[in-house]
């Protein structure tokens, strides 16, 4: 399976290195170098990308996962707005600066926008929806709640949903209200947790949908 991955990804770049006007192929190749921490090729390419995304469908969007997995929360919050602002892909676009205000824990703001992408794609990606609550519960110190809204996703096997209750039970394992037993069994359980994400296998995973609600027929609310 993996040698299957790296001969996928080596016919990416292939066609990315000859075809940069290509900003489908190109964008394709960017997300699997950021998503794998090669950010210093991931660099390179979105320079190029920038040339060639005249409607700008893809760069913001990009830009702004990019400046996420370095940290650079307040850069990826502007991008984030900046890629909504162009109409495309714009759940993505949405629940990418709800990730970005989480971080940087403006959680009242994170709230409003989640209500916003509720109202706007109703249940269109709802897990991505109920992750996103998720987290900025756990951010609130409010584990119990959030355990309740994780217990409703529907795939809850994905490396970023188990990434979500381990933070539930690390969270739970450090509330000196739950009795001693609970909060050991919590942390053994959040360790066992962790320690089956590390063997998964790898693969490029956005988490925010790179999805165009348009392909789906997914009309916005007025």
């Amino acid at each position: 399976m993996l040698r299957k991955y790296d001969d996928a990804l080596d016919i990416i770049k292939n066609i990315s290195d000859r075809r940069p006007e290509n900003i489908y192929i190109m964008d394709t190749y960017i997300r699997i170098c950021i998503d794998s921490g090669n950010l210093s090729t991931a660099e390179e390419k979105l320079s190029i990308l920038k040339r060639y995304d005249f409607q700008e469908k893809f760069i913001h969007h990009r830009y702004s996962r990019f400046y996420s997995k370095k940290g650079l929360w307040d850069i990826a919050l502007i991008e984030a707005d900046a890629a909504f602002k162009t109409g495309k892909n714009r759940f993505q676009a949405m629940a990418q600066k709800i990730n970005c205000l989480i971080e940087l824990s403006r959680f009242a703001e994170a709230e409003t926008e989640i209500i916003n992408l509720t109202q706007r794609f109703r249940k269109f990606n709802q897990d991505i929806q109920i992750g996103l609550k998720v987290k900025l519960l756990i951010r609130q110190d409010k584990w119990r709640e959030a355990d309740l809204v994780w217990k409703t996703l529907k795939d809850k096997q994905r490396a970023v949903h188990l990434s979500l209750f381990a933070l539930i039970l690390e969270s739970k394992a450090m509330d000196h209200e739950v009795l001693l037993y609970e909060r050991e069994q919590a942390r053994l359980q959040a360790s066992e947790i962790r320690s089956r994400i590390a063997i998964m296998e790898w693969f490029p995973e956005d988490e925010y949908a790179e999805i165009d609600e348009n392909r789906f027929l997914i009309e916005e609310p007025a």
